[in-house]
């Protein structure tokens, strides 16, 4: 009863945890500001984010880093699959002596995992792919390379430096 009880509150831990997930990219500007909203379309200048505020138009010069939605829920679900291999491997020869309920809770956290991994690799997918395409659904057509100045803060000051970023 004690290990059936733990295997429901792990489930609902893990359930609670990809409905938690959501589909806001972090934007880190130039200025430092951070913008968290859906990216929801682009153009050869600028990303288009849906905030709560409503959308907002970000040129592309601006942008210092982007962190997309979904690579913390792939990750953990790699994880929990890795480990629902190895409890597959353990517990698989046990199977027939401890019944359906035992090989259910063998086989779950892998399943579990692998249903995470797919999910924050499709939101992850979909953010990135939404820095490609404009309000119509067509690809944006991007080419060259950028050199930009940046200040990285530390406890020792400003440290100036370059971002180089090319596409082609």
């Amino acid at each position: 009863m004690g290990t059936e009880c733990s295997r429901i509150a792990s489930l609902c831990f893990v359930l609670a945890l990809f409905m938690g997930c959501g589909r806001s990219a972090t934007i880190l500007k130039r200025d430092y500001r951070i913008v968290e909203g859906e990216i929801v379309s682009a153009g050869p200048t600028s990303l288009y984010v849906e905030t709560q505020q409503g959308e907002v138009r970000i040129p592309r010069d601006q942008i210092l880093d982007i962190d997309h939605p979904g690579n913390a829920a792939a990750t953990f679900g790699v994880v929990l699959t890795a480990y629902g291999a190895a409890n597959i491997a353990i517990g698989l020869p046990k199977c027939d002596k401890h019944g359906a309920a035992f090989c259910t809770g063998v086989f779950m956290p892998a399943v579990l995992g692998l249903v995470l991994t797919t999910y924050g690799l499709s939101v992850w997918g979909g953010s990135r792919g939404a820095m490609n395409r404009d309000f119509r659904g067509r690809k944006v057509k991007l080419s060259g390379t950028f050199v930009s100045p940046a200040y990285l803060s530390s406890e020792h000051g400003n440290s100036p430096g370059l971002v180089l970023s090319s596409s082609f």
